[in-house]
């Protein structure tokens, strides 16, 4: 692009979108905006550090999870999606980490949650996204 308009474009950002409404000859109107970042999920919560769930998508159609455990015993975790499935997981955990996979995309995902009980005590898995 040449002239006024794009110098103006070439001065955005590569974070802003361009909206272009073209009318009759010439521009009529020319704004820019930021894209929102994706919003974090209800169900990301801290919790105890003996148990930590890491989640991210591997890809159109299913949903990794991990539970990262400090103390051996009994883990449990539980996914369900938006259409009412739940898909639970549970059983004997020693330290360290298990892999756990729903058949379901990241986005109908709606609540993630796991517990570990082990030496007496029960723990309350944190769920964050995977780094």
């Amino acid at each position: 692009m040449s002239g006024y308009i794009g110098s103006r474009l070439r001065k955005l950002s590569t974070s802003q979108k361009v909206l272009l409404v073209v009318g009759g000859f010439g521009v009529v109107a020319l704004g820019s905006y930021v894209a929102a970042p994706n919003p974090t999920p209800p169900w990301v919560h801290s919790g105890d550090p003996q148990c930590a769930i890491t989640y991210e998508s591997g890809d159109d159609a299913n949903t990794f999870w991990s539970a990262n455990t400090t103390v051996t015993g009994e883990l449990t975790t539980h996914m369900t999606d938006s259409g009412g499935n739940v898909y639970s997981h549970g059983g004997q955990s020693q330290p360290g980490t298990t892999d756990f996979t729903a058949p379901v995309p990241l986005d109908s995902v709606l609540h993630l949650d796991g517990v570990l009980t082990g030496g007496g005590r029960t723990y309350s898995c944190s769920v964050a996204p995977a780094q």
